[in-house]
């Protein structure tokens, strides 16, 4: 336990708080399903439930600490965090690009009838800070909300990778693993249990201490600063670069998803000191407004 706080400090001293209802429940694989598969649910951008912060960490803090026993049940959960993750982080990226300004183009209005038919946009040119700074539109506000939804996804590839160090699923196993496979095959328990650090979604966690000040909180005034603009355009370009990388992930067992995750998630975060930022281009901006 640490002293400090009182709470404990590593996986075989936790528990979660909604253990009991979680064990009435695991003992039938398809109510079990059914009742994970609608908490994970809650962190997906199609939720009709919106959460806070704080609520999606209760959550997740509490399927990462479920009692399981046999090995369908943290695979299915697992199986499911990929799904929610690769729909919804697609989503949040469409939604950005919906936000943002036409590009300009220098054509004639004859030229740019024909090229309109035969050029789409570059995603990898798009998703460069500078270039989706030079993009975005007079009112930010929407593009810095999406982006505070994007937690949810930063959660649940959290919670992912501590269930994966906790049974000690490698990727190649995780990928094998299919829900319609006969109850036989996964119903097994599982071999072990690891003793390592409790769940602790630290960029999240933090996030939410800047989101929780009062009216005068220095991050709400930031917003419209251009430091900021350019640091929400460096957000959202490194959060498509995660959902990329997890998609390589799934076809290399010897990639570090702790890694890849912390080093975004510490990326994410566009309220750090200006001086530790890549100043934007105002000159290109101002002529591209």
């Amino acid at each position: 336990m640490d002293p400090s706080t009182g709470l404990p400090r590593h996986s075989n001293d936790g528990q979660a708080v909604l253990s009991g209802l979680y064990q009435r429940l695991r003992t039938n694989r398809q109510q079990r399903r059914s009742f994970l598969t609608s908490v994970l649910r809650l962190f997906s951008e199609d939720s009709r439930e919106k959460l806070r912060l704080e609520e999606w960490i209760f959550v997740a803090d509490n399927v990462a600490m479920f009692p399981y026993q046999v090995m369908d049940e943290p695979l299915y959960v697992i199986h499911t965090i990929d799904s929610i993750v690769a729909l919804s982080g697609q989503s949040l990226l469409v939604q950005c690009k919906a936000h943002l300004r036409a590009r300009q183009q220098f054509y004639s209005p004859q030229q740019q009838q024909q090229k309109s038919l035969s050029v789409t946009e570059d995603d990898d040119l798009l998703f460069e800070p500078e270039t989706l700074y030079n993009r975005f539109p007079e009112e930010k506000g929407p593009l810095y909300d999406l982006m505070d939804n994007s937690q949810a996804c930063f959660i649940l590839l959290y919670l992912k990778n501590f269930l994966m160090k906790l049974y000690g699923f490698t990727e190649a196993k995780v990928q094998e693993y299919s829900p319609s496979e006969a109850a036989k095959v996964y119903e097994k328990a599982l071999s072990s249990r690891k003793n390592i650090p409790m769940f602790n979604p630290l960029a999240a966690l933090d996030g939410g201490r800047r989101r929780d000040g009062s009216a005068n909180d220095p991050l709400a005034n930031d917003r419209q600063s251009i430091q900021s603009h350019f640091n929400l355009a460096t957000k959202i370009c490194n959060f498509r670069k995660l959902l990329l990388s997890l998609d390589r992930m799934e076809n290399d067992d010897d990639s570090d998803p702790e890694g890849d995750i912390a080093i975004a998630a510490k990326e994410q975060d566009y309220d750090e000191d200006a001086d530790g930022c890549v100043e934007p281009n105002t000159e290109s901006a101002e002529v591209d407004s």
